[in-house]
Formats: C-alpha cells, structure tokens, sequence
C-alpha cells in the first residue's frame, strides 16, 4: 500500500485503542499512529518516511532536514523491502523503543500515559496487517520468507490500485467521522 493509506489506516487504529481501552483521545495520537505506520517502509528504496522532511521557508529559502534519510539508506544496504522490518519481531523491539522513549520524555520533560506507546505500536502494526491484503503479503515470522496474506490471492489488492483506492477512501471517511465526532461540542473561540 502506499504511505498515504498507512498513514490513514494508522490514525484510524488511535480510534480502535479508545474504543477497547475507554481512553479519551489526545488530538496528537493520531499524527502519531500516522507517522509510526510509515515506519516499516523505512527498508523500502523510496518510502514517505524516509522523505519525511521538517523544515520551514518556501522555494530557494527552505532550510529543512530528511531525519530519517540516512538510516533507511543504511537500512536499505542491509534489508530488502518487506523483510524484517515488516514482522512481529520487529513490531516487538519497535514496542520496546516506543515504550522506552515514551517512559523518557515522561521523566524528562512531560507527563505522558501508555496511550502514547500504545498508538505508536498500532501505527507500526496496521502497517503490516494492511501490508497484508496486498498481493504480496508480509513476513510476519522472519526469518521464514513465508509472506502470508490475509486474502485468498485473487482478492488481493494491487498497491496503488482500485482496491487501495476504495480503501483509502472508507477509512478517511471513518477517521474524518471520528475526528469530528471527537470535538463535537469543543467550543474554538478566538481570543482578542
């Protein structure tokens, strides 16, 4: 699947956490989830996350930086797409990472609830349960190189195709649905 539907299939597991865990929901969860369902393609040659760039100015002035540019170019040399990065064990130690930085900036900086972590592991997951309907499926027990999918292959869907495209639609819809279901009654005044 492309980025954009990771990114808003990973936003829309932020709704799937609230609703099992009765949580409310923090607006930051869910460009989090989105973020973090890049994060697996980061072994792909040309991946949203590793063009991910922050920066500010237009044109000519623009000073940003693609942090994660050199690591997927390492990644890259060692890893081919749809390899490790795309099974539990890497979702695993992914959750460990998600749970160390969460606890450190908790004591550091601000206080943080599991939510955080929880969002983030959802994003990495979605990525390859989405990974999954796709024709080639995903490692899920690598090192075994069996690529499972979660569809007979005939109704797997072709990335970038038809069937990605209906995706993509009906889960913008559920999280425009949701989003706007979260600040229903939120008054937005502006200060003078």
């Amino acid at each position: 699947m492309t980025g954009k539907t990771h990114a808003i299939i990973g936003a829309n597991m932020v709704w799937i956490l609230a609703l099992f865990y009765g949580f409310s929901i923090h607006p930051v969860l869910l460009p989090l989830a989105a973020f973090a369902s890049l994060l697996p393609d980061l072994d792909a040659p040309e991946s949203k996350a590793k063009h991910l760039e922050l920066g500010y100015g237009r044109g000519r002035n623009r000073l940003g930086i693609k942090p994660f540019f050199l690591l997927s170019m390492i990644i890259n040399a060692f890893s081919r797409h749809r390899g490790f990065f795309h099974s539990l064990f890497a979702t695993f130690l992914f959750t460990l990472l998600a749970i160390g930085a969460v606890q450190f900036i908790h004591l550091r900086w601000m206080p943080l609830d599991d939510s955080y972590w929880q969002a983030l592991t959802l994003g990495y997951l979605s990525h390859l349960l989405a990974d999954s309907f796709t024709k080639s499926g995903v490692p899920y027990f690598w090192p075994w190189k069996r690529y499972i999918g979660l569809l007979p292959k005939p109704f797997r869907l072709r990335t970038g195709g038809w069937g990605e495209q209906f995706v993509l639609i009906f889960f913008l819809g559920t999280l425009l649905l949701l989003t706007f279901r979260l600040f229903d009654g939120v008054s937005l005044e502006l200060v003078s």
